[in-house]
């Protein structure tokens, strides 16, 4: 078998361990980006109702300080 032979399967070789290199990184970072989907999701939810949680409170303290303030003083 001659040098250029060989030259070829290696060069076959490790261009075919470069593709499958590939395939397995874009596994781990595939799955990272769906876990990190997923977990915005449940972030923006939780967020969410906090927000209308302090909102609802809020208001219900403004309408305590309106009824206040339109009582007359003593």
């Amino acid at each position: 078998m001659s040098n250029r032979y060989w030259l070829k399967i290696t060069e076959y070789v490790f261009l075919t361990g470069s593709a499958l290199e590939m395939v397995i990184a874009a596994v781990p970072i595939t799955i990272t980006l769906g876990l990190n989907l997923a977990n915005r999701g449940r972030f923006y939810q939780k967020t969410h109702q906090q927000t209308e949680t302090a909102i609802a409170q809020l208001q219900q303290r403004v309408t305590n300080l309106e009824s206040l303030q339109s009582q007359p003083d003593p």
